[in-house]
């Protein structure tokens, strides 16, 4: 294998894997998405699905990108790389699962939760990864940033939509 093979590799597969996270999570539940943002009062500044969808390749990329240099420069995952490599796992985990909650489910509630999961878990992501590789640390604050508002939009959702109490 030639050294550019060796290099680029790791650095696309690092890359893929939170957008093909992404992708499957919101494949598997694909069908829902149309019916349920049909019936949903949204805050009036909601994305369009485009934006949001660029915005998602964007920030999958930067942090996958950033788990190449940290696993690089981190000595991989017996070296300084595994304690954030492992909180990145977390992260991932709890950013795939908001797809099937929210659209499979249809649980805003539960969805904001798993937000705060991510959100959390993006900061000590980003926090850890800054100790190994600064640039890799940086990466995450457009994601960081980007959740408080999927945070913020979430509420309204759940806000909006909330069903009525029933009184008997």
């Amino acid at each position: 294998m030639n050294s550019k093979a060796a290099i680029c590799g790791p650095i696309v597969g690092s890359i893929v894997l939170p957008n093909a996270g992404g992708f499957i999570g919101y494949f598997l539940v694909r069908k829902n998405v149309k019916p349920m943002y049909e019936k949903l009062n949204y805050p009036e500044w909601s994305p369009p699905q485009w934006l949001s969808s660029a915005v998602w390749l964007g920030l999958y990329s930067g942090i996958g990108y950033g788990s190449y240099l940290v696993y690089k420069t981190g000595g991989g995952l017996e070296g300084p790389a595994k304690l954030p490599l492992t909180m990145y796992a977390a992260n991932l985990v709890a950013n795939w699962a908001y797809c099937p909650i929210f659209f499979g489910c249809g649980n805003s509630k539960m969805a904001l939760i798993d937000i705060g999961l991510i959100e959390i878990t993006a900061i000590g992501t980003g926090f850890l990864f800054h100790q190994v590789n600064k640039t890799a640390g940086y990466l995450f604050i457009p994601y960081i940033l980007w959740m408080g508002y999927v945070a913020a939009y979430n509420y309204k959702i759940f806000k909006n939509n909330k069903p009525e109490v029933k009184v008997n």
